[in-house]
């Protein structure tokens, strides 16, 4: 039997923010969504890659779930400013985004390599 999925909340925080600024912002977030007894949503927060570990740690345990903005699908190597599925998984995330507009459009991604990194993820 399928289990039944809850709508998800995505909020793509882009290259916005600075580690500073990014705790009170997850924290905020986190005390609100724990105070809603029976969430009819799940909230995800993908934050900058460097900033995916200081969010982790401010939302840990609140009900909020954290992800990537893109992973590479190779899971180790010679990959300069890239991040793996895995890399993320050990960050703490659940999900990925992968295939944004933004990234087909200024990357040139098509959807060979979209599969690709959608296969790395799952």
């Amino acid at each position: 039997m399928a289990t039944e999925r809850l709508p998800l909340i995505a909020g793509n925080w882009k290259m916005n923010g600075v580690k500073r600024d990014v705790h009170a912002l997850a924290r905020s977030l986190a005390t609100r969504m724990s105070r809603i007894k029976k969430p009819t949503f799940e909230m995800l927060l993908c934050p900058p890659a460097p900033l995916i570990a200081p969010v982790a740690e401010a939302i840990r345990g609140r009900g909020i779930a954290v992800g990537g903005q893109d992973c590479h699908f190779k899971e180790a190597g010679a990959y300069t400013g890239e991040i793996s599925a895995l890399l993320l998984k050990t960050l703490g995330c659940k999900y990925v985004i992968l295939g944004h507009s933004e990234r087909r459009t200024n990357n040139k991604e098509t959807d060979d390599m979209v599969l690709s990194k959608a296969e790395a993820a799952h």
